[in-house]
């Protein structure tokens, strides 16, 4: 049976039930994305306290940092697979299960991404609007990029351009997280009122939200690319 007939038997919807099908795993990939990076901070920050970006000296390594930053990493990960999951359930894709491996490959990446932060100092970063952090950030992001592509190339053929829209979205959010998040700090400093909810409203949260929303936003224009010229490896193949 071709890819073709399965489709109109209903394995991949089409017309008008196709764009709605896209829209949901896009913003599915999206939320998902800035929503495990922002809660992997926030229990980062529970877990090592003491690791902050503000409060551990600046290029003083320890082991709370390494947690820090996994703490931080693996959420997205855990995610962005259960989003894989959704997907692979439409649309039947017999490797699917290599899948599992997106949580570590993601995880090891991000910890690779943020950790060479903490050699650059709070202040330098501020005072550059984050642009003290891109160069450190690089490796880390091109490590994450590669991996993550390399994993989706051999459950479906993802472009290449997947590893440059996740190094551009990793340097562009970084950039704008941190004026989003100095921004919040600023404009909710002293508030009584949401002194509960400073945790949650802090830099570091707010800076991993941002810059996974904009990775993941960019990274969805190869994934649908990838899934809507249906060119999944495996479906019915074995």
């Amino acid at each position: 049976m071709t890819i073709q007939s399965q489709e109109q038997q209903g394995g991949t919807p089409s017309g008008g039930a196709q764009t709605l099908h896209t829209l949901r795993i896009k913003w599915l990939w999206i939320g998902a994305s800035a929503f495990g990076a922002w809660a992997g901070t926030i229990i980062a920050l529970f877990l090592f306290p003491s690791a902050s970006f503000g409060r551990n000296p600046t290029g003083l390594f320890s082991w709370s940092l390494l947690g820090f930053a996994l703490a931080i990493g693996i959420l997205p990960g855990t995610f962005q697979w259960l989003v894989f999951r959704d997907i692979a359930k439409s649309r039947e894709i017999v490797r699917a299960s290599f899948l599992v491996l997106w949580i570590p490959v993601t995880t090891i990446g991000v910890t690779v991404m943020i950790l060479p932060l903490w050699w650059v100092s709070a202040e330098a970063i501020s005072m550059t609007t984050g642009g003290a952090a891109l160069v450190p950030m690089l490796p880390g992001a091109v490590l994450l990029g590669v991996a993550q592509w390399l994993l989706l190339h051999w459950v479906m053929r993802v472009r290449w351009t997947w590893i440059r829209q996740t190094i551009f979205g990793a340097w562009m959010g970084s950039g704008l997280g941190l004026l989003y998040a100095l921004g919040y700090s600023s404009l909710f400093r002293g508030s009584v009122q949401l002194a509960l909810f400073s945790p949650f409203i802090s830099v570091e949260p707010i800076w991993a939200l941002v810059t996974g929303a904009n990775i993941a936003a960019l990274q969805t224009i190869a994934l649908l690319n990838a899934l809507n010229t249906d060119l999944t490896r495996g479906w019915n193949q074995g």
